[in-house]
């Protein structure tokens, strides 16, 4: 099977529309998610985003995840709750959008190509 995905990084924290409070790392959980439950190819497809620097590093995380998933690599768990797993809970037991838990500015892949 085929699976395509329209990635809007508008979702991005410091996007100045969206106002969803991701960030890159989440891109990354939910490309390994959308991996892991359609179990097919993906495709993806840019639909959104304002902030230059954002959808840069949205897409470093996202393409990141599907070249390491690719290799059938498994992304270590380093114990932290992905803010978008934070978000996805939230909306799903009523509570507010967003998430107060910050990761400061790691050295990662996201940060290093940007």
């Amino acid at each position: 099977g085929l699976g395509i995905i329209s990635l809007g990084f508008d979702a991005l924290a410091k996007d100045p529309i969206g106002g969803l409070n991701l960030d890159p790392h989440d891109y990354a959980y939910l490309t390994r998610s959308i991996q892991d439950a359609a179990q097919c190819k993906l495709i993806s497809v840019l639909e959104g985003g304002y902030d230059v620097r954002e959808i840069a590093r949205g897409a470093v995380a996202h393409v990141s995840e599907l070249a390491r998933l690719a290799k059938g690599a498994k992304p270590t768990d380093d114990g932290r709750r992905l803010r978008g797993a934070s978000v996805i809970s939230e909306l799903s037991s009523g509570e507010s959008w967003g998430s107060e838990q910050s990761y400061g500015d790691e050295d990662d892949d996201v940060n290093t190509l940007v």
